[in-house]
């Protein structure tokens, strides 16, 4: 039951992207340089399980691989910042604010988990291992989700997780079923207004 959900999840989503591949192979113009790489990759990946399934690991590698590389200046980044508040909690237990001390001790503790699968994502793309950078995906991810949870500042990634892509893709495509019926009611007006 479950793997034919998943069978069904995987065909949508195929569809999905031969059609946001076929209407326009520009994204939406927000969407970061490395974000619009990503969803192109994305797409040519769900053409290719179709088409072309040889070319499908190089596709799923590059599209690794543009997460693995921003991961590098989101491990510099969160390992400073974890760093500062670690200080900062010295500071604070030095002043005996135990309180603010357990709050910022918690958002060390989640920067640094972050910084560590960034690690690990950059080691396991090097090492070619899918399933480590996965892991470690899905732990950035997850800890991130709690930091958001927690009201705690995000430090902003520039690149989109799987699901985010599929987001993006269906809200491209949501958008433009919307302008197709509104362009579609305004010719139907004309034709009744003549």
């Amino acid at each position: 039951m479950i793997k034919k959900i998943g069978l069904f999840f995987f065909c949508f989503f195929c569809c999905v992207g031969v059609v946001f591949a076929e209407k326009n192979d520009k994204p939406d113009k927000s969407l970061s340089k490395l974000q619009k790489q990503q969803i192109k990759v994305y797409v040519e990946l769900q053409k290719s399980m179709l088409n072309a399934p040889n070319k499908t690991n190089d596709l799923l590698k590059k599209s690794f691989e543009l997460i693995a590389e921003n991961s590098v200046d989101s491990y510099s980044e969160y390992s400073a910042y974890a760093q500062k508040l670690q200080d900062r909690v010295e500071s604070l237990l030095a002043e005996g604010k135990t309180k603010s001390a357990e709050k910022y001790t918690q958002l060390a503790t989640y920067y640094f988990k972050i910084a560590k699968a960034n690690k690990k994502m950059i080691q396991s793309f090097k090492n070619d291992d899918r399933t480590k950078f996965e892991e470690a995906l899905d732990s950035y991810l997850e800890t991130e989700s709690i930091i958001e949870k927690n009201n705690f500042k995000i430090i902003k990634r520039d690149w989109l997780s799987p699901k985010e892509v599929k987001e993006v893709i269906l809200q491209y495509m949501q958008a433009k079923n919307r302008n197709r019926k509104d362009n579609g009611d305004s010719k139907d007006k004309r034709k009744k207004d003549k």
